[in-house]
């Protein structure tokens, strides 16, 4: 009885403790998945093992962007990651943990950088962690702890933004910025956008003197920048701007974008709550007032084209709301037609401002809707919680017989599925996932405007596939391991003629399963 009467004498505070013990229960769940994830032995995707080779050829002195070294080490996101990685794998190994653990790294950096952030706009404590710790599930959610440099590259453009606005739009903070974005281009090409974002933004909003010389100035560097990466690394263009440029959009176009916003919405019902609710708030009192509202008197009042040291247009448009608007605009327009970027663009362009513009309007409601609000996240976290890796469990002992058998051959034509045991014992990789996307970048063509064609990935291209048809008619591989129908480099015909077949494997990752054709050499030779 006496418990009862406590209970309900302190119901808020019981509540509260409650619901902050469920998503510090799941933030504990997330941790331990994120770190079981970054010990799983095997690929989590088909494509993983891409940066693993530009780190290993850097560990033997190489230069993956040499054409002589293309395509087996094509890398359509940038040299950053695997020059960051090279230290920790000189002295821990070129390996699938190191590489994820860094990736992990700046995961929590980025969540740092959320948390500061929050803080900085004053908003509680309480409000800040859950905030970070939402932020922190959307990039275990899109898969940011694999071996790629999303997590740093998200970092960077987040850096990029966040120095600058911390310091009021400074000239040092602005240079800093622009460094911070040209090194998120470098990590992965879109994370640039940190710059163009600013550029517009302090223009309309801030100074068109800052927004036109900081413009000027992003412009000098970006060319002194890929001058130098021209420079060093002969395919660097090819591989990550014309290459991701010709990267096949969806058949769909903008259903593909809508089909994906719903996912994500549905993921993200806390955040949309919030937002729903103060956008009622916001439209009712337009409406409201809407008889005080004069378009001439406005349009008058908050366009100056005038004074140079003033923004273009008189509105309180904080940073966050305008890239955030941005980022979406982009989505429909472009990055959300692409197939091979699920959801990322969503969580990497989008997440970072829908969060901090949420909670900070959350930090505006009264205690017990708070409570509610809290209630309303925990259960939102717990019911879109990712998966354990039961497929891959399953499946561990095919990935053991998989390594068991390609230890046992020296020269294997391998699928991506496989592109990391191969590296793991020191074995030829032929297709490490990446490598289809170097024929992409012999089409040279910016904003519909075709340019001439780049005649030496065009002969690389045709050299490379002659050379594995020539070994295939020779039998010089051993052991012939291919995704089923998906082969870019390879004729499945000239295999049948030179090679048995000896079954199926099926390889499951994190979301993803993939069939595996295995084939050993005729004992006749092949004519």
């Amino acid at each position: 009885m006496l418990n009862l009467q406590f209970i309900k004498q302190n119901a808020k505070k019981v509540l509260t403790y409650g619901v902050l013990m469920a998503i510090s229960l799941l933030l504990l769940r997330l941790i331990i998945f994120n770190f079981q994830m970054i010990f799983y032995p095997f690929q989590l995707e088909y494509r993983e093992a891409a940066p693993l080779t530009n780190t290993i050829l850097l560990l033997k002195g190489g230069n993956p962007y040499d054409i002589a070294n293309q395509p087996e080490n094509t890398n359509v996101y940038g040299i950053l990651y695997p020059l960051f990685v090279y230290p920790f794998a000189k002295l821990w190994g070129a390996t699938i943990p190191v590489h994820r653990a860094i990736s992990t790294f700046f995961i929590f950096a980025a969540t740092g950088l959320i948390f500061w952030v929050m803080r900085s706009l004053k908003v509680s404590l309480i409000l800040s962690i859950v905030a970070a710790i939402v932020f922190y599930w959307h990039q275990i959610l899109s898969a940011t702890f694999f071996v790629k440099p999303d997590s740093m590259g998200l970092f960077l453009f987040l850096a990029s933004l966040v120095v600058a606005w911390k310091h009021k739009y400074s000239w040092l903070s602005l240079l800093a910025s622009i460094i911070l974005g040209l090194l998120g281009f470098i990590a992965k090409p879109y994370f640039v956008l940190s710059i163009p974002y600013l550029c517009l933004y302090l223009f309309l909003f801030h100074s068109k003197k800052k927004g036109i010389y900081y413009g000027f100035l992003s412009f000098l560097a970006t060319g002194f920048t890929f001058g130098i990466l021209n420079g060093l690394f002969a395919t660097y263009f090819d591989n990550n701007f014309f290459g991701y440029l010709n990267q096949r959009l969806a058949g769909s176009g903008l259903n593909y974008a809508f089909y994906q916003s719903k996912t994500y919405i549905f993921e993200n019902l806390s955040i949309v709550v919030i937002l729903v609710a103060f956008g009622y708030i916001l439209v009712k009192n337009t409406i409201l007032n809407w008889h005080r509202f004069r378009v001439k008197e406005a349009i008058a009042q908050k366009f100056n084209l005038s004074k140079f040291n003033q923004p273009l247009i008189k509105l309180d448009v904080d940073l966050f709301t305008f890239c955030l608007l941005i980022s979406l605009v982009l989505f429909y327009l472009k990055l959300g037609q692409h197939t091979g970027n699920w959801l990322a663009y969503l969580y990497h362009l989008v997440s970072p401002f829908l969060i901090i513009i949420a909670f900070r309007l959350a930090n505006k409601l009264d205690v017990n809707s708070i409570i509610l609000l809290l209630a309303i996240i925990a259960l939102n976290l717990f019911f879109i919680y990712p998966q354990p890796l039961f497929k891959g469990q399953d499946n561990y002992q095919q990935w053991q017989n998989l390594r068991v058998l390609i230890s046992q051959h020296e020269n294997v034509l391998n699928s991506p599925a496989i592109a990391s045991i191969l590296l793991e014992q020191d074995k030829k990789v032929y297709d490490s996932g990446q490598s289809e996307y170097f024929i992409l970048g012999q089409k040279r063509k910016i904003f519909n405007i075709e340019l001439p064609t780049d005649n030496k990935i065009k002969q690389r291209v045709k050299d490379y596939k002659q050379e594995i048809a020539s070994s295939i008619q020779n039998q010089e591989f051993d052991l012939v391991v291919l995704t089923q129908r998906y082969s870019e480099f390879v004729s499945e015909d000239l295999v049948k003629k030179c090679y048995n077949y000896q079954g199926e494997v099926t390889v499951n990752m994190l979301a993803q399963s993939w069939k595996l054709d295995v084939w050993r050499p005729k004992e006749s030779a092949c004519n």
